[in-house]
């Protein structure tokens, strides 16, 4: 589904005012649940089950109680399209943000070959959205986290300049 390079994948995380999970100027990304124990390469029983309830909850688009993972894309087509979406359907503050996420220190998992290794079920609805998807435990620190392209304002407004992250350069 994805791909690393010596370690590091590209990642891209898309965003609005109504999103569980926002990105924190001091700290990154960070799971609304940052105490439950998930492993995204279960290795026992007890592994795989807790990270099964974390896999069905994040997957459940009606799902109110917060993950210790986060959803992001492997590819920037089908997040740009996510948020031109959600720019479509008038949310605030769409910002695509795209990282370089070394596999060393942020685990992360394509929620498919999750959900099979697992053995449950991606509700429909969720599993038409999840080709690109991959799912990262806990934290993604600011350091990974390139650049962010802002698709409107906190008022919904387009277009809305590119801003900069980092040492990336300002567009996408």
């Amino acid at each position: 589904m994805f791909t690393a390079h010596r370690g590091k994948i590209s990642l891209y995380r898309v965003t609005d005012d109504d999103s569980m999970v926002q990105y924190d100027e001091i700290r990154g990304f960070c799971a609304g649940d940052m105490f439950t124990r998930v492993n995204l390469f279960p290795r026992t029983k007890r592994e795989a089950e807790e990270t099964a309830d974390q896999v069905i909850m994040q997957s459940n688009w009606e799902n109110d109680i917060l993950t210790a993972v986060m959803s992001t894309y492997s590819n920037l087509k089908e997040a740009e399209y996510y948020a031109n979406r959600r720019v479509w359907d008038g949310k605030s503050n769409v910002r695509i943000f795209e990282m370089e996420v070394d596999e060393r220190y942020v685990q992360c998992r394509g929620i498919r070959d999750l959900a099979k290794e697992l053995g449950i079920w991606i509700p429909h609805k969720a599993y038409n959205h999840s080709r690109y998807e991959v799912l990262c435990e806990h934290r993604i620190p600011r350091r990974y986290i390139t650049r962010y392209k802002q698709l409107t304002d906190k008022f919904g407004s387009k277009p809305y300049p590119t801003s900069q992250i980092g040492t990336g350069t300002s567009s996408l």
